[in-house]
């Protein structure tokens, strides 16, 4: 559902954010068959750009969440999954910035 211009860009943008040209090859495919689950159009770009915004930081910030969450990827959810936590413990998990890149990239696996 993307055009090659899109996806080099993606790409780029991904290796941009400090991935490696290999790691952002998986990480395009994972984004993409997010967008294409959840996103309803979700232009990839965007997507890569939350997702290469939280691995420059190496951790999230519940306005990340929130971003995510607003554009229909039901981030909340499965991080609940991947942390056993849910609610306001996985909310205070993000506040106190106990919730890391690791944390999300699973949660997208």
């Amino acid at each position: 559902p993307f055009t090659n211009r899109e996806l080099t860009s993606a790409t780029r943008q991904l290796v941009a954010y400090g991935r490696s040209a290999d790691t952002a090859m998986q990480d395009l495919k994972m984004l993409g068959d997010v967008s294409a689950a959840f996103g309803s159009g979700l232009p990839i770009n965007d997507l890569v750009s939350l997702y290469g915004t939280l691995y420059a930081q190496q951790r999230a910030f519940t306005k990340d969440l929130y971003q995510f969450a607003g554009r229909g990827i039901p981030i909340w959810r499965e991080l609940a999954k991947v942390t056993g936590k849910s609610g306001d413990e996985l909310r205070n998990m993000v506040e106190d910035g106990r919730i890391g890149f690791e944390d999300i990239r699973q949660a997208f696996v």
